[in-house]
């Protein structure tokens, strides 16, 4: 905030110097407040998120922390954890994680694809046993991305079966 104001004071003496009037001062900072606003809201989201290059293990975290709706392991809740949940949930690609599933288990995931990479994580819900899962797959530099989506579903079945059956 202090580097804004700073900012905008040296912007305001220039304009003072060059006879500017103090309507369209005003006007300047709140354009350069609106940006630095949006900037800095951009690079929290990308700092909480870490959505450049996630690790799996990142996005798993992510997935827990949006299926228990807390942000951190002090129990804070995690601001729009039920929101997030419910845009996992209305997913409508099944060719990955749900693929084999059984029909009464639900998934709640985000895919997420490119010419050479196939990625998907996820919460395997209203399982046999009542256990959540969270699991994560990515992939990259991939010949036959077909393949991939068939690994990824047999994968899934195999954790269900391991701890359901």
């Amino acid at each position: 905030m202090m580097l804004v104001l700073s900012l905008f004071l040296r912007i305001c003496l220039f304009l003072f110097h060059l006879r500017i009037s103090v309507f369209f001062m005003w006007l300047l900072f709140i354009v350069i407040y609106r940006i630095f606003f949006i900037l800095r809201l951009l690079t929290r989201m990308l700092l909480l998120c870490s959505l450049m290059f996630p690790t799996p293990r990142q996005f798993l975290k992510t997935i827990y922390q949006i299926d228990k709706g807390t942000a951190t392991d002090n129990n804070d809740t995690l601001a729009g954890a039920e929101y997030m949940y419910r845009l996992l949930k209305m997913q409508t690609r099944k060719n990955k994680i749900p693929a084999q599933m059984p029909s009464e288990v639900k998934v709640a995931n985000k895919t997420g694809e490119l010419d050479h990479v196939e990625n998907d994580a996820g919460i395997i819900y209203d399982t046999a046993k009542g256990i959540d899962l969270v699991v994560c797959f990515m992939s990259q530099d991939l010949n036959d991305t077909s393949a991939a989506q068939n690994t990824i579903a047999q994968d899934s079945r195999a954790i269900y079966g391991y701890y359901n059956e």
